[in-house]
């Protein structure tokens, strides 16, 4: 029996193989130069474009006074982390819910890129528009991802000079939980009791 399909032939095959090449080249020379130049911190709840998607978003709430510590020195990410990481998969899987709708919630306004690839600018743009927002699910969103980055924030000991507060009472040591020391050994921390 003879095949009767039609072969292709060793021209055609050069040209799709140098082309099939030269798309693969493209799309991965496009993901190496979309990466964040963002030094993200080892996690073991959040993914990196979550942490990504909340370091983009730490940039614009959080003050940027002289003298005020940024995201990183407050170590925001790698608090929410800890904290996200013991809490019950009901609650911290709506966080993780909230972080994705806030990342696309963007095109829904009619800016054409996801909300950790704006600009600074156009980020508090956007972020100003949702607090003046006719949709209470939007401000809910807005409102639920804000508060814990403020409690994490304001809640370091960096912060404290900056907002006047002298710290706690009699400012004791302090003493990490078995669970905080269990999350420490897991990142790999070396100060851990």
């Amino acid at each position: 029996m003879a095949n009767s399909a039609p072969r292709l032939s060793r021209r055609t095959f050069l040209r799709l193989g140098l082309a099939g090449s030269g798309a693969l080249v493209l799309g991965g020379s496009i993901c190496i130069l979309n990466r964040s130049s963002r030094q993200l911190p080892k996690a073991l709840f959040f993914s990196e474009s979550e942490l990504e998607i909340l370091a983009a978003l730490s940039e614009v709430i959080l003050p940027e006074a002289v003298g005020a510590p940024t995201y990183k020195e407050a170590k925001v990410l790698e608090r929410l982390d800890e904290e996200f990481y013991f809490v019950d998969p009901f609650l911290s899987d709506d966080f993780k819910t909230l972080i994705m709708v806030l990342e696309y919630l963007p095109f829904f306004h009619w800016k054409f890129s996801r909300f950790s690839k704006l600009s600074l600018e156009s980020r508090r743009e956007f972020l100003s528009e949702l607090n003046h927002s006719d949709s209470d699910t939007v401000r809910a969103v807005w409102a639920n991802l804000r508060m814990p980055i403020f409690l994490m924030y304001y809640g370091h000991e960096s912060t404290f000079k900056t907002i006047s507060y002298d710290g706690p009472f009699l400012n004791p040591p302090e003493k990490l939980s078995e669970s905080r020391i269990y999350y420490r050994k897991l990142v790999g921390g070396s100060d851990v009791g």
